[in-house]
This record gives C-alpha cells, sequence and structure tokens, in this order.
C-alpha cells in the first residue's frame, strides 16, 4: 500500500514540475523549457528550467514566436502581433513601397473597376468617400509561398493587417543575403507588377473577402458571383475552379488564396471559405450554407503542388 502511494506521489511530483515550466517556441520552430525572468520592450529574459539558480539569458522577441505559460496564458509575438517590427535597412521604395497616388477621379464603390493612375484592378475596400482605397488584382498566382523549406519562420514576416509590412520583411531579408527572390515566389511575382502591389496580410484579406460579402463572415456565393462577373467583365482571372487533383465537383469551388502571414512552424495563413467539419473550401451542398470567411494556417509545402490557389495582389489609390 505504501508503495502505491509513494508512486502516485511520485507521478503527482513529475506531472507538476511538467507543468510547472514556461515553453519558448522560436521563430525556427524550436522548443525551449525555461522559466521567464522578465519580458521587456525587445527582448526576453529567462533561466533554463530545472536550473533557476543558474545564469540568466536573453533572447529576441523577434526570434520567439509565443510562450506559453506554465498555468496555460501565452503571449504571442508572430502571429497576433499586429504592429509586427521589421528591421530596419535597404527598403527601396521603388521596390515595394505604396506610390502616392493622387485622389481618384471620382468616387469608387465596392466591385467597380478600378484603372488610374497606372493602376487597375477592383475596387474592394473605400475611404474618404471612395476617393481612395485598396484594389485587388485582376490576375492570380498559383504557385508557391517559399520554396526553401528551411526558412521557415526567419523572415519575421508576422504582420496581420498590414501586408506591405510583411513585404518589407521579404526585403529586408534578401537584403541581409540569407535569401534571394526565387526563394518566395509568391512576392517575386508581387514586385514583378509594378511599384506599390504587395500580398495582403491574413487579418487584411479577410476584411477585403468580408466588405465583398457585403460584412458577412458567413459565406454567399450570390455575393462572389458578383465579384467573378466584375473580373469578367476586365478579362481577369476566374475565382472559381471546378475541384483539384483528381476530384471533380458539379459545381464551383472557391479559390483560397494565401496571405503574406507566416503561422508557427513553418506555416502560412490563407484565407476562403472553410469548413469546419471539412477543413477545404467547397461550395457544400451547392449553396455555401454553413461556410465561414476565416484565415487558416497551412503548411507552406502544400503551395504549387497542384492544389487551386488563387492568390491576389492588392494596391492603395
Amino acid at each position: 500500500m505504501k508503495r502505491k502511494v509513494s508512486l502516485c506521489m511520485f507521478l503527482l511530483g513529475i506531472t507538476c514540475m511538467l507543468n510547472a515550466q514556461d515553453v519558448i517556441l522560436k521563430t525556427n520552430g524550436d522548443e525551449i523549457q525555461v522559466k521567464v525572468q522578465e519580458v521587456g520592450d525587445n527582448e526576453v529574459k529567462y533561466k533554463k528550467f530545472g536550473n533557476e539558480s543558474g545564469p540568466t539569458y536573453t533572447m529576441l522577441k523577434s526570434e520567439i514566436f509565443m510562450i506559453t505559460y506554465k498555468g496555460g496564458a501565452k503571449d504571442v509575438f508572430g502571429r497576433g502581433q499586429k504592429t509586427a517590427v521589421v528591421p530596419s535597412a535597404q527598403i527601396s521604395a521603388q521596390q515595394v513601397g505604396a506610390a502616392n497616388l493622387p485622389s481618384a477621379s471620382k468616387a469608387y464603390k465596392i466591385l467597380d473597376y478600378y484603372n488610374e493612375n497606372g493602376v487597375q484592378g477592383i475596387v474592394v475596400k473605400v475611404t474618404e468617400g471612395g476617393l481612395h482605397g485598396l484594389v485587388l488584382s485582376t490576375k492570380t498566382f498559383g504557385g508557391a509561398w517559399g520554396k526553401n523549406k528551411k526558412l521557415k519562420n526567419a523572415t519575421e514576416a508576422f504582420s496581420e493587417d498590414d501586408g506591405m509590412k510583411n513585404m518589407e520583411a521579404i526585403v529586408n531579408f534578401i537584403n541581409s543575403g540569407k535569401a534571394v527572390w526565387e526563394d518566395f515566389p509568391v512576392f517575386q511575382w508581387a514586385k514583378n507588377l509594378g511599384t506599390g502591389w504587395y500580398i495582403p496580410a491574413s487579418d487584411e484579406l479577410q476584411e477585403i473577402l468580408v466588405n465583398i460579402n457585403d460584412g458577412s463572415m458567413d459565406f454567399d456565393y450570390s455575393k462572389f458571383d458578383k465579384l467573378e462577373s466584375a473580373l469578367a467583365k476586365c478579362n481577369g482571372n476566374t475565382i472559381y475552379h471546378r475541384g483539384s487533383g483528381s476530384m471533380s465537383w458539379n459545381f464551383p469551388n472557391f479559390l483560397i488564396m494565401y496571405t503574406s502571414t507566416e503561422a508557427a512552424k513553418g506555416k502560412v495563413y490563407c484565407v476562403g471559405a472553410w469548413a469546419d467539419s471539412m477543413g477545404q473550401s467547397i461550395k457544400a451542398l451547392s449553396s455555401g450554407v454553413g461556410f465561414k470567411i476565416k484565415a487558416a494556417p497551412q503548411p507552406k509545402s502544400i503551395w504549387g503542388s497542384g492544389l487551386s490557389f488563387g492568390t491576389r495582389a492588392v494596391h492603395k489609390f
């Protein structure tokens, strides 16, 4: 009986020890068991778990994706940090900067075709009475997000609400000599569209699709049929496809679009109409009922692997 009690106490002690640690998940996917001492503006101080009397270590917050504390609380510095810090440095405004465009010649509304000042696209957001806003490219990109799987989250492209910040992060990463444009095909494609074009961030793209959907997150195909019509009028690429690979559907699927926002463990956020039970974007029973417009993390390895993705760039006007 004493042995059983001792064994139970021992296992309980082990469980308590395991639950007493903090865990740092780095942007490269590594996990470290620690005891966090201090979270500062730019760095985190910690001691190694099991050696709390030992030296204090310091890690830059830019290297940390998330901290999970012993009580279950979390601090997220990658996904969740809307004001993501982008390293200063050799950013060329001609490469990625949004052009300082004048006010539009008229007031635009959602789904209007915009063709002014060398910028063409479908209006998906308006400000200042429609004289400024955001346009969505009429063409799509279906290749890879990133080709170098070893890079994972090293680019610091973590902004959720501003894809231009993520574009700048990629430019800085390339300028540091750690990669080349060919490592990031989707960003290279956006850059080649011209000054000011960029891949939207996760919340940014979700807002765009919700705008098209008349402000609702409950996916409505009738609203996106209007976008399809607007694209057809200017010879733009379709937003639908009929299945992927060997699958064949009798109704159109809505193309998933991946964003510029990186997620944990080498994944990237994409936005589309998702069914929680099925995990993919299809027109449920030809009605779309039960599907939500939202962002979901997906492995970068699937981009360009044959699945149909219709990523588009955006430009401010």
